[in-house]
């Protein structure tokens, strides 16, 4: 057989793809380059000249990475005067949040900060132990979320679409996030309040079809128990066959009743078009809804109660009945509905 024959066209491609990774060159980065530092980390294509000993201050991990001897004499791979450190299978995204961080940490909003910049501080903040960036992330993430009902009012008060938006921008990074870091006091609100923003689930499906299988599986899972309980629990006097409205000493029973067939209705074109906002919403009268004075408090108390007993078992609705195994920033248990059936 000569052995001078041609190669074939995948050796071509392979080592035509060799060539081109081995003249990469790599770039110094814009942001974070200082004529005074110590050491040099690349990541990916990118280098940045940065202090060593503001890293070690940060993380034991370069604080024991700084202290290894390193060999006399050998400068092979060294960038102006400062040895480099290849961060292997990190991202440039990542370490320049962290790096933003710790040069700059007025450039990180407080309010509604970009996620994928939190997501890098606790992704490498855990990875090298960078302890005191990882908790003021998982903090400042923490934050935009309402803990309470009452916070979640005063959040979405007048219209107030805000919190929604911002979640609906960061919605796939928040959830990503969630299920890599164990974020289970932020996944249901998350859940919830996206599904809500949206006009209903098929559109909310639509719109976010590359969530993943589990996120995905959390929302069906969750919107539809939260609806049996918004039947069954805030709208439950709207049943005919329930006693509380009219009540006893209403007045005007045959407007009251009136009034309660036309709330069923207006809860019934709600659930039925998927429409997730109802669970939290306050509930206003419709037009033509007439309820004389306490018959209208015994519907608003009612509401009032459901409302309150959706808001206090998000997570057992987007998350299983296994929620109050789940530890924070803890993901060795998983959510009871995303495990295989």
């Amino acid at each position: 057989m000569d052995k001078e024959r041609e190669s074939s066209p995948s050796t071509n491609r392979k080592r035509d793809a060799l060539e081109n990774e081995s003249m990469t060159v790599a770039r110094r980065s814009e942001k974070f380059w200082f004529d005074d530092g110590s050491v040099v980390l690349q990541v990916e294509s990118v280098q940045y000249r940065v202090h060593r000993s503001i890293l070690a201050s940060y993380s034991p991990v370069f604080n024991d990475l700084f202290r290894v001897p390193q060999p006399e004499g050998d400068r092979s791979g060294w960038v102006d005067g400062c040895p480099t450190v290849c961060m292997a299978g990190d991202t440039t995204r990542d370490w320049e949040s962290v790096l933003g961080f710790i040069y700059k940490p007025s450039s990180l909003a407080l309010k509604w900060p970009d996620v994928g910049r939190l997501a890098g501080m606790m992704r490498l903040g855990k990875k090298y132990q960078i302890d005191d960036i990882f908790a003021e992330a998982l903090a400042r993430l923490r934050a935009q979320f309402p803990r309470t009902l009452a916070a979640r009012d005063a959040m979405t008060a007048g219209g107030n679409m805000e919190l929604c938006e911002w979640i609906s921008k960061y919605f796939q990074v928040i959830t990503r996030l969630g299920e890599e870091m164990g974020l289970w006091s932020i996944l249901p609100v998350a859940y919830y309040m996206a599904a809500s923003y949206e006009e209903n689930i098929p559109s909310f499906i639509l719109y976010y079809r590359n969530l993943s299988p589990n996120s995905m599986r959390s929302v069906a899972h969750g919107t539809a128990a939260i609806w049996d309980d918004v039947v069954s629990r805030s709208f439950r006097w709207t049943k005919p066959t329930e006693l509380t409205i009219p009540t006893i000493s209403c007045a005007s029973k045959p407007k009251c009743t009136a009034a309660r067939t036309l709330a069923l209705a207006e809860v019934c074109a709600k659930v039925g078009k998927q429409d997730a906002g109802i669970a939290l919403d306050v509930w206003k009268r419709g037009a033509g809804c007439e309820f004389c004075a306490e018959c209208l408090r015994a519907a608003q108390t009612a509401c009032e109660g459901g409302r309150a007993y959706i808001w206090d078992h998000l997570a057992r609705y987007f998350l299983g009945d296994n929620w109050e195994k789940l530890e924070d920033t803890k993901s060795d248990v998983l959510p009871a509905i995303w495990r295989p059936r």
